[in-house]
């Protein structure tokens, strides 16, 4: 069986960032102090995945899969970042 990622990529691309939302955002701040200038700037990033996603939606489907993949990828970026670069503490 498999799937067919034209009919079903955006709604596993929309599911995935709203797993980002309750699974990520959760960890990363029981972790680590965020101040309000990195929670504006993660949740900058997770509206810009989902205005990618509805983009691709109609033009790229199948690619809507790797946007929560990239997604969680810049957010540990942006986390690591802002705890050795700016000054986030630990």
């Amino acid at each position: 069986m498999r799937f067919n990622l034209r009919q079903s990529g955006p709604w596993i691309g929309f599911g995935g960032v709203l797993a980002e939302l309750f699974v990520a955002f959760p960890a990363f701040f029981s972790v680590i102090n965020v101040p309000a200038s990195g929670i504006a700037l993660i949740i900058a990033l997770l509206i810009a995945q989902l205005v990618v996603v509805a983009r691709l939606a109609r033009t790229r489907p199948v690619w809507c899969v790797y946007v929560p993949v990239v997604g969680l990828a810049v957010y540990f970026l942006v986390i690591y970042v802002g705890a050795h670069w700016w000054g986030w503490s630990l």
